[in-house]
């Protein structure tokens, strides 16, 4: 599934299981997709996603 961002797009390449911790709300690999200087690049990375305990803030 690609999705957009402001300047970017992104695919999720692996989802992982969080079911075994409270505070991960997702934990993905991603391809970044996005331009340079007129040159197109994609990384992949690590996308993961958590709420702060003490804040209850998504991060």
């Amino acid at each position: 599934m690609t999705r957009k961002k402001d300047n970017a797009q992104y695919e999720i390449v692996v989802e992982f299981d969080c079911s075994h911790s409270r505070d991960i709300e997702s934990d993905q690999v991603i391809l970044l997709r996005y331009r340079e200087n007129s040159v197109s690049r994609t990384v992949e990375v690590r996308l993961i996603s958590y709420i702060d305990p003490e804040s209850s803030e998504r991060l």
